[in-house]
C-alpha cells in the first residue's frame, strides 16, 4: 500500500485487539510482522507497504482524526466514549463483548452511584433510563467499587462474566454489544483512495479469519 505519501499507517489499539489482529495478520502473511512480545511500538511490512503502530486505545481516535495514522483498529466502546472525526467504515466482528450495568448479586436496589471507565456512555444510559445517579470515573478494578461500598453499581465491559461472579456481582442490564471496528482518517479517505480500497480488502480478510 505504499503510495506517493509513503507507507500506509494503521494504528492498533494496544491490548486484546492488537494481539488478536497481530495473530490474524501474521497468519495471513505467513510470517511474523507484528511482534506483540517485543517492546516496539512500530512494525513495518515493507512488502505490503504497511506500517502498524501500537497506540493506547483512548488516544487512537486522535491519531486517526488528526491524520497521524491513515486508519485505525479499535473497539466500539472507545469510539462511543471518545468520539472523534474519523468515520467508522467496517465491523471486523472481532474481540466481541458487551457493555453492561452490574451490581451486587443480593439484588438491584436504588441506584445512587455508578462507577465506570466510560462516563459519557454511562451518562447517556442513565439519562435514557431516567436514573439520577452520580457517576464515579475509575481507571480499573471496577468490580471492587460495589464490594467496598464506593458505588451501588458499575458500567463496564464483560466477556464471559466470570470476573463479575467471582466478586459477587451480576448483570442488571445490557447497554449494547461491542466489537472491533475500523476507522479511517478523513484526509486519507480523500487523498489515498487506492490504498483505502486495499485496506478495506485487508479488513475483510481479517474479519473472515475466525
Amino acid at each position: 500500500m505504499r503510495g506517493e505519501l509513503g507507507m500506509f499507517k494503521i494504528a492498533l489499539a494496544k491490548g486484546r485487539i492488537s494481539e488478536e489482529f497481530a495473530s490474524r495478520y501474521n497468519t495471513l502473511r505467513g510470517k511474523e510482522v507484528i511482534d506483540e512480545a517485543s517492546r516496539r511500538l512500530v512494525f513495518d511490512d515493507i512488502e505490503a507497504g504497511l506500517s502498524f503502530i501500537l497506540v493506547k486505545p483512548v488516544d487512537l481516535p486522535v491519531y486517526v482524526s488528526a491524520g497521524a495514522a491513515d486508519a485505525g483498529i479499535i473497539g466500539k466502546d472507545v469510539l462511543l466514549e471518545e468520539g472523534g472525526a474519523a468515520p467508522e467504515v467496517m465491523d471486523l466482528d472481532m474481540c466481541r463483548c458487551r457493555m453492561v450495568l452490574a451490581g451486587p448479586a443480593s439484588g438491584r436496589g436504588a441506584i445512587r452511584s455508578v462507577a465506570t471507565k466510560y462516563p459519557k456512555v454511562a451518562a447517556e444510559y442513565l439519562q435514557r433510563e431516567n436514573i439520577p445517579a452520580q457517576i464515579l470515573k475509575l481507571s480499573g478494578s471496577l468490580e471492587l467499587a460495589p464490594v467496598v461500598g464506593l458505588s451501588d453499581c458499575i458500567i463496564d465491559l464483560v466477556d464471559t462474566g466470570r470476573t463479575l461472579v467471582q466478586n459477587g456481582l451480576v448483570e442488571y442490564d445490557e447497554l449494547f454489544k461491542v466489537s472491533t471496528r475500523a476507522i479511517v482518517s478523513p484526509v486519507s479517505l480523500r487523498m489515498r483512495t487506492e490504498e483505502m480500497n486495499r485496506f478495506y480488502k485487508l479488513c475483510e480478510e481479517i474479519r473472515g479469519m475466525q
